[in-house]
């Protein structure tokens, strides 16, 4: 492994044009048989051919020069050791370039994250700006519905355990002192719409410990209702009563 490792570089040198001929020629020979080191060579000409730094420009490296460098490039990585008197091969161009290459793409992972924590934080600004104008329109129908509620010009009609109260084509249920459901059950209001044959599924709601519950069923169109119910459900609400309605009124 040691061996095939040293060919890489070898034709990283051999691309760098920084061996002697007869080195050349045994780096050549090897990477026509081997798939990994002709691969290595093949990708690292055309960017030494880019860069085309005269091979005198390259400064001679200091025997510690390549394993600073390799420190830094491949931590953990075991070095080859250059015999004396051997000519050592560019490595400052090719490991510097190999570190420029990693840091570009650390700074493509970096701007990549970047951008996906961006997109992340516009997501959940949007998620909260929804979130805001819920609640904005939630307190304001809670602000309507106090007024409605207590206004002396509301529409109230008796039931068990409460009042329908209608104003301004609003209408809502006002119950007090409700049983808790069995388990598993809440309450749901129906609703019959004019000309309709069949009675609506309205809101489904629990009554507090207090056995008090609010529960608005039309916020428009309450004249366009000839009949409010309430019954028993399982969780979730039904399509139609699975129970006997606890009330049945008629709104005309």
């Amino acid at each position: 492994m040691i061996e095939h490792e040293a060919y890489l570089d070898d034709a990283a040198a051999l691309a760098l044009g920084t061996l002697s001929p007869a080195e050349a020629e045994r780096v050549r020979a090897h990477i026509e048989s081997c798939e990994a080191c002709r691969a290595e060579y093949q990708a690292l000409a055309p960017l030494v051919a880019a860069i085309a730094t005269p091979e005198a420009d390259l400064a001679e490296p200091s025997p510690l020069l390549r394993e600073r460098i390799m420190a830094q490039v491949a931590p953990g990585a075991k070095v080859r050791s250059l015999p004396r008197n051997t000519r050592a091969p560019a490595w400052p161009l090719y490991l510097v370039t190999a570190a420029s290459f990693v840091a570009a793409l650390i700074s493509t992972f970096n701007l990549a994250a970047t951008r996906e924590n961006m997109s992340q934080m516009k997501t959940q600004v949007v998620a909260l700006q929804h979130r805001v104008d819920s609640l904005t329109h939630s307190l304001q129908s809670a602000q309507m519905a106090a007024v409605d509620l207590t206004s002396a010009d509301a529409t109230r009609l008796p039931v068990h355990h409460g009042e329908i109260v209608m104003r301004h084509g609003r209408m809502y249920l006002a119950m007090h002192d409700m049983p808790m459901p069995p388990r598993g059950h809440v309450y749901q209001a129906w609703v019959m719409p004019r000309g309709g044959k069949k009675i609506e599924p309205s809101s489904t709601f629990m009554p507090d410990r207090d056995g008090v519950a609010v529960v608005p069923i039309a916020e428009h169109n309450a004249d366009s209702m000839t009949e409010v119910a309430v019954s028993v459900e399982p969780v979730g609400g039904s399509k139609q009563p699975t129970t006997k309605p606890m009330f049945v009124a008629s709104l005309e």
